[in-house]
């Protein structure tokens, strides 16, 4: 969204969420006005957003947005919705109201209208994919229910709708209230995890819900009784450039396993255990996850698309499972986990 300092704030078909016929024509009636590019808004002030969903039941929108380093939120996106960004994100404080008023917005018609958002984190997650799952197939007490995905921890969260379907209660049925959740109050949301960063979520053609990670697996979910009845054998494997890297189960790992180091966690330069680890060249290290989320052992300092990753990197180590990798050359490695950028480590080879 564009600032004219003169004449106010100008579309740009930028920061929004716009709405265009099949053939790309202008939809008629638009909130602000029919002429293009602000005919084309349905609504704006949207921060970062990667997941937008109908409720098949309402047909509303709902949409999740990233704050920049808080304030990562879920929408009800109503015609002509003003999001608030960049004055407003997450819920509006007394300090935000105080110092930057409602007046203070954009405004790019009288049609439109802030709203605070539906949920917020408390503590940045990255949300991802939102679905509304139209389906009995995981049980009917999760038909209609809205889940969500996030890229920083691998987890999905599980929201029922009231009533009305315009406010998000807790699985248990209570009310969520006005401000952001926080890390205590997530367990109560949490569905799954241990995904390693969701990028999609989706509702197959079976019914089911399937997410998709950054590392390009993709992840059925089904019931406990239909998994009974269906049993499936499924092998986990991920290859890297030199061809010997693999994931295996921790029931796979030999008892007299040399050089293991165990993934305790989030916990900075202690995340790794032992790190560093000292090896000698031609020599192989086993990392274990035994964290309930999934986590990485990606080459270099810092995370950098462009570099890290290069020398090796395990895709995503799901809980109780394991990666390996053979150093032939002596050097410092140093390593990260992808998903969790502080979690840091090192593995010094020695010459033979």
């Amino acid at each position: 969204m564009a600032q004219n300092v003169k004449d106010g704030p100008q579309a740009d078909g930028t920061s929004g969420i716009l709405r265009v016929t099949p053939n790309g024509h202008l939809v008629p009636n638009s909130p602000f006005g029919d002429e293009p590019p602000l005919g084309n808004y349905f609504a704006y002030g949207i921060r970062n957003s990667f997941g937008i969903a109908f409720d098949p039941l309402t047909g509303n929108l709902w949409d999740t947005e990233n704050g920049p380093s808080y304030g990562d939120e879920i929408n009800l996106v109503n015609q002509g919705f003003n999001s608030g960004w960049k004055t407003m994100q997450g819920f509006a404080k007394e300090s935000q109201i105080k110092h930057k008023d409602l007046s203070s917005l954009a405004n790019l018609s009288n049609n439109s209208r802030y709203s605070q958002p539906k949920f917020e984190w408390d503590d940045p997650v990255g949300p991802t994919a939102l679905v509304f799952l139209n389906s009995d197939k995981l049980g009917s007490q999760y038909k209609g229910d809205l889940f969500v995905g996030d890229i920083n921890n691998g987890n999905i969260y599980h929201f029922k709708l009231s009533g009305d379907r315009t406010e998000l209660l807790y699985p248990n049925g209570q009310p969520i209230e006005n401000k952001p959740s926080t890390s205590a109050q997530i367990p109560l949301l949490r569905f799954g995890l241990g995904f390693g960063g969701i990028a999609d979520l989706q509702m197959g053609p079976d019914g089911f819900l399937y997410a998709l990670t950054a590392n390009g697996a993709v992840f059925r979910i089904v019931s406990t009784i239909f998994d009974a009845a269906n049993p499936t054998p499924y092998a986990i494997s991920s290859f890297g450039p030199q061809g010997q890297q693999q994931l295996q189960s921790v029931s796979n790992i030999p008892a007299n396993t040399t050089n293991k180091v165990t993934i305790v966690g989030v916990k900075g330069l202690k995340s790794y255990d032992p790190s560093p680890i000292k090896i000698k060249a031609g020599d192989t290290v086993t990392w274990i996850n035994v964290d309930v989320i999934a986590h990485t052992v990606t080459s270099g300092k810092e995370w950098n698309h462009l570099t890290s990753g290069k020398l090796f990197h395990s895709g995503s180590i799901i809980s109780n499972t394991a990666y390996s990798h053979t150093f032939a050359s002596p050097g410092d490695y140093y390593y990260i986990c992808k998903f969790h950028p502080d979690m840091k480590g090192k593995v010094v080879v020695k010459s033979k």
